[in-house]
């Protein structure tokens, strides 16, 4: 039932915005979006009725999911007062492909007039084909979306019968659905490839597309520690240090070349930016503030993550994995001096992956996965 509501509440969210930015060109086909909601909870409540399978729940949400995000895309333009994250993209790409370095300062004709580069290479490069065609950037969130979903679908064959309805619950979470116009479906699709490499104990190739992540979102700075010690712990030291270098190593060589170009406007955005102070006051940073000074924010942050990290070496049981990094991520987040609500999806997708986990068979001993390491 709860995706029943969570539709629900997915349609009220799309009138609200259809309302509230309307001055920025915002207008919902409400006669569409009635006919589209209308049939996928026709659909929900007739395969709950007669007790469909996890699989047909599934792909109901995921096609309800698509629709909904087709009809964000045909009804909602993007719009840098509504949101600079994809136009910003967007300027990004439109330099590299000019041949100029994206890291610098964009004009995205709004106050302030100047919005410096926040992303890292690994995260705008993929957007760089629709860029290059003229595609809306959205499409490409949305077949990174559909392509993690899938992977984790996937991944679920082997766990316990009901651990694939994780996946539509995240689909039609209703903030998903209502953020349009965010750029984490990269980072969805990565950590879900990330994901599966490491659950069917593909080290090399996992050490791989984990360098990748490294360089799409800073967050995943905060988790790869964790990943680290499941190695450690599964596969033993040596494996473990030749995991994580050659994860490094992918990073640098997608990082370091914009770093090098202009090191300068590069640090000012991927890392400088995370020192504004911009937290609601519902927000677990805004009240350690009330004690902490906001320039030592980032110390407290350091002190919990390495007291978990460090709690993860003792106790971390391999399987829990994908638990942990959310935990720690939460923690993470929820203390940060820049805030924003999308931050807490990604906590959303590694609690499906430890869902997925947690579901599936023990795991074999060590001696006995040789022959599946890449």
């Amino acid at each position: 039932m709860i995706i029943l509501i969570f539709e629900v509440m997915a349609f009220a969210l799309l009138i609200v915005q259809d309302i509230r930015y309307a001055p920025f060109g915002y207008h919902l086909d409400i006669p569409v979006a009635v006919l589209l909601f209308a049939f996928i909870s026709a659909a929900l409540l007739y395969q709950l009725i007669r007790g469909a399978s996890p699989n047909h729940l599934f792909f109901i949400a995921l096609a309800g999911y698509i629709g909904t995000y087709l009809l964000s895309i045909d009804s909602f333009p993007l719009h840098a007062q509504r949101s600079d994250m994809l136009p910003l993209i967007l300027s990004g790409c439109q330099s590299f492909l000019a041949g100029m370095t994206p890291y610098g300062y964009h004009d995205l004709l709004y106050h302030p007039p100047h919005q410096v580069f926040t992303y890292l290479p690994g995260m705008w490069m993929a957007y760089l084909p629709a860029t290059a065609f003229g595609v809306d950037l959205r499409f490409m969130n949305l077949i990174s979306v559909v392509l993690s979903a899938l992977i984790l679908a996937y991944s679920a064959r082997r766990s316990s019968d009901h651990s694939i309805l994780l996946v539509p619950v995240f689909l039609l979470t209703p903030y998903l659905q209502y953020r349009h116009e965010i750029y984490l479906g990269v980072l969805f699709l990565i950590l879900s490839i990330v994901f599966f490499l490491d659950r069917n104990d593909r080290m090399w190739t996992s050490s791989i597309a984990s360098g990748y992540a490294l360089a799409v979102y800073q967050f995943v700075w905060v988790i790869f520690p964790f990943i680290v010690v499941s190695a450690f712990k599964r596969w033993g030291m040596k494996k473990a240090i030749a995991n994580s270098l050659i994860a490094v190593v992918i990073a640098l060589i997608i990082v370091l070349p914009f770093l090098l170009d202009s090191p300068e406007e590069f640090i000012a955005g991927v890392y400088g930016n995370w020192f504004y102070v911009d937290t609601p006051t519902v927000n677990l940073s805004y009240l350690i503030s009330r004690v902490v000074p906001w320039d030592w924010m980032i110390v407290v942050q350091g002190m919990v993550i390495s007291a978990i990290f460090v709690l993860a070496v003792q106790r971390m049981d391999p399987r829990d994995r994908w638990g942990w990094m959310a935990g720690a991520l939460l923690l993470f987040i929820a203390m940060n001096r820049v805030i924003n609500v999308y931050f807490y999806l990604i906590i959303l997708l590694l609690l499906v992956m430890h869902g997925i986990l947690a579901g599936a068979p023990s795991e074999k001993p060590d001696g006995e996965k040789e022959e599946a390491l890449d």
